[in-house]
């Protein structure tokens, strides 16, 4: 938001510099980024009246002008449409210069433009650094005296602020000038004005009615023989410094009235009025065309400004085309108004348009500002057109507005803010914010808050509203003393924590996936032997697209590899630990599952060709190595017949023979769905089985002094057999010479048939093994394998 200091200063007599406005509003909590135009960009550059304009001989665009600043005529060459005898306009004479945008100087000197001399240059607002218009040269009132240094007269610097979101009242010059009067300690002073009323009253004329409880109050006046024309330099300038282009004079006082006062307002023409003003809603769908020539469709219940015919406005928001002032318009009614900040706020959203007057009332505007904007904003345009404004204003109320009181204790504020603040000095600062104080008693005191300050609802706002006039600077720096919980982490927060550390280790990547899918995931999720019974739908959902609490993280993962891919990112090892839900006999489970997925190459590009694709093995592995150092209880695999992943390259993981969850290769008619051209491995675990399972202490023993002897065993079976059936037989032999075994090789014979090839280490743990010791073990070994399969 941009201030002139020109307007800070209608509102307090005040000689600080700028810079010093600027340090004291950032040091209340309304942060200045800039200060645009501190010093002027231009020197000696004065007010001149064009004498005579004649054409250029070699030029169409050009013009030959003579300049006359009170005291010499030059002879200047134009090119500006707007150039024409007795425009009193911007001269830079020879010797002078401008800045352009970038900073960067530009000296005027004399210069021939197709062999005509020209002595200096005439300006546009843009080359003045005044406003961003370049497509005229300025043009000054017809009263403005020639001759005088435009540096120190049509210069106002502007203060860029950012405001947050709670400011609402700090949108104008008004509340800006109020917090630096309270952080200078001096009271602001309003406008002041008188109104020339004709005998005609305005309550003859028109006739209100509020028939929606949304509306607050509603106020208007009638003006009559306005003239509608450009609006005179000062606001103009005044409009383009804070951000705002010029229409014409009447709406150009309800927009600046706005800017100053933080009172949205809106000028009807009269006579385009059917009857009297209504502010009621739509009871149906309607199309209304706006100011902005944009037909928008209006939901019903929208609040409305109607006459007995038409809606003339959308309240708050935007005014209608089929209302507005224009070139013809002879009478106005003018409008100041207090609408409900819900309500606009919602209108806006639904409507997808944001407005000037619409972010103010959203923010909830001055409830009594409402009839002195009202006749601030006549005043100007009576003093501008010459209207004749009919006497008295119409002023309903519907909803009375109720001060607020907000009772705050001084011990609270010393506790909150660890200074030492006497009541005095917070009684002096609530005087400087307009509080009035209701009651004191002891610790407690209780303050009226001024009906512009709608931010403020509870004890803790008043005691930051001290420590912002207190000064932030002025509060003790202490350091803060610690003191750690004694409330021990959870075990499953520490489970959880030692398992993240062993997925970053194995060189997986940590993802946050949102928890809520759309039913076109939805499809794909089903596929992880899930039906549409148990889908948990989200009741207000605020997209289609996220309404449906996620069964499984499959679909969420597929959506992060085909967003790398499409990125040129083709190696993608992640995991996410989270919660998936599902309905199980109407009751809504929640479960604690790892989801990992792998795809592309084990590792970064390297240029010996070494780099393999992952595979299913890759990750079965590191599910391996999670559950052998963590869990006591047994674990197997068996052949999963999951929809989502490919049938031979699957599995289910079981602990005790209860299913945990499922990894495998995703099948390629889902990757095709989802347009991703490489293989993926996607595992899902419940957590809590595993935490269940875990095992509480970790036993070490020393590694033997004696050395081991291998052995190998090739077994044909037909392909049928999974490997998994010979590793159960294994494991069920009690052996004590048998320290550990693994697969070697699977080769496959032919379509029925395939050899698997296992390697066992033989051991004694108290003496060297002989040759025939582990022989004779081995032999018993593979007896009993041939005897079970």
């Amino acid at each position: 938001m941009k201030i002139t200091l020109s307007l800070l200063k209608e509102f307090l007599n005040t000689n600080i510099s700028v810079k010093d406005i600027a340090t004291h509003l950032t040091d209340v909590g309304i942060e200045v980024d800039h200060i645009l135009n501190e010093k002027p960009t231009f020197s000696n550059v004065v007010s001149a009246k064009i004498m005579d304009v004649k054409k250029h001989p070699k030029s169409k665009k050009l013009v030959i002008v003579n300049v006359f600043d009170g005291s010499e005529i030059y002879q200047v060459v134009c090119g500006a449409n707007n150039c024409r005898k007795d425009l009193i306009t911007a001269y830079a004479k020879v010797n002078s210069f401008i800045t352009d945008e970038n900073g960067n100087k530009i000296n005027i000197k004399k210069a021939k433009l197709q062999d005509v001399e020209s002595f200096g240059m005439l300006l546009s607002k843009k080359e003045l650094n005044i406003s961003d218009d370049h497509s005229k040269i300025i043009e000054l009132p017809n009263d403005f005296k020639l001759g005088i240094d435009l540096a120190s007269t049509i210069i106002d610097p502007i203060l860029d602020i950012s405001l947050t979101p709670n400011l609402g009242h700090c949108l104008s010059a008004l509340g800006i000038a109020r917090e630096l009067g309270a952080s200078i300690n001096q009271k602001i002073k309003m406008p002041s004005f008188k109104l020339k009323e004709i005998d005609e009253k305005t309550s003859d004329k028109i006739k209100v009615d509020i028939q929606d409880d949304r509306c607050n109050r509603y106020a208007c006046r009638i003006l009559k023989n306005v003239k509608i024309a450009p609006s005179p330099f000062w606001l103009t300038q005044e409009l383009e410094a804070m951000g705002q282009r010029s229409i014409n004079n009447v709406v150009d006082v309800t927009n600046y009235v706005m800017l100053k006062l933080n009172q949205p307002m809106h000028a009807f023409d009269l006579d385009k009025i059917n009857g009297s003003i209504i502010v009621n809603s739509n009871k149906n769908e309607i199309k209304f065309l706006s100011l902005d020539e944009i037909e928008r469709t209006l939901p019903k219940n929208t609040l409305l400004i109607s006459d007995e015919k038409k809606p003339l406005a959308i309240a708050g928001i935007i005014g209608g085309l089929n209302s507005h002032t224009e070139d013809q318009t002879v009478n106005i009614l003018l409008e100041s108004a207090n609408f409900d900040s819900m309500t606009v706020r919602k209108s806006c959203k639904v409507l997808n348009v944001k407005t000037e007057s619409s972010i103010r009332f959203e923010k909830k505007t001055d409830f009594n500002m409402v009839p002195f904007a009202l006749d601030y904003a006549a005043y100007l345009i009576q003093n501008i057109t010459n209207a004749n404004i009919l006497k008295g204003s119409i002023d309903i109320i519907k909803n009375k507005y109720k001060s607020k009181t907000i009772k705050c204790r001084l011990s609270r504020v010393h506790k909150i803010l660890g200074a030492k603040i006497s009541l005095s000095e917070c009684l002096d600062i609530f005087k400087r914010l307009d509080f009035i104080l209701k009651s004191s008693e002891d610790d407690n005191f209780e303050l009226e808050i001024p009906s512009y300050r709608n931010d403020l609802n509870v004890e803790i706002d008043i005691i930051e509203e001290i420590a912002r006039i207190f000064g932030y600077n002025n509060i003790p720096k202490i350091i803060p003393t610690y003191k750690s919980s004694s409330v021990y982490h959870s075990k499953k927060y520490l489970f959880e924590k030692d398992l993240k550390s062993y997925l970053r280790s194995s060189n997986l990547q940590e993802v946050i996936t949102t928890d809520l899918i759309g039913p076109k995931f939805c499809d794909f999720a089903l596929k992880f032997n899930l039906t549409k019974e148990m889908l948990v739908n989200v009741k207000h959902f605020k997209s289609i697209e996220q309404s449906i609490l996620r069964p499984t993280l499959l679909p969420s993962f597929l959506e992060v590899l085909k967003f790398n891919q499409d990125r040129n990112n083709r190696n993608l090892h992640i995991y996410e630990i989270s919660t998936v839900h599902f309905k199980k006999n109407d009751e809504v489970l929640e479960k604690w599952v790892l989801s990992i997925l792998l795809s592309g190459k084990k590792a970064p590009y390297r240029w010996d060709k070494h780099n393999l694709d992952i595979n299913f093995f890759d990750l079965k592995g590191i599910l391996e190595n999670i559950l052998d150092s963590t869990l006591f209880a047994n674990y197997d695999f068996k052949r999963s017949k999951i929809e989502a992943l490919h049938p031979g390259r699957s599995s289910n993981i079981l602990i005790n023979d209860i299913e945990i969850g499922a990894l495998g290769e995703v099948h390629p008619s889902i990757l095709k769905a989802f347009d991703i051209k490489q293989k993926a491995y996607f595992l899902e675990i419940e957590i809590d089985s595993i935490f269940k399972n875990k095992k509480n202490q970790v036993k070490c023993t020393s590694p033997s002094e004696y050395p081991s002897t291998t052995r190998d065993l090739t077994i044909t079976l037909e392909n049928h057999i999974e490997v998994e059936l010979v590793n159960k037989i294994i494991k069920s032999i009690d052996s004590t010479l048998l320290e550990s075994f693994h697969l070697m090789d699977i080769f496959q014979l032919d379509q029925n048939k395939k050899n698997i090839t296992f390697r066992f280490i033989y051991r004694d743990q108290f003496k060297t093994i002989l040759f025939e010791e582990a022989d004779m073990e081995h032999k018993k070994i593979v007896e009993k394998i041939n005897s079970k399969i």
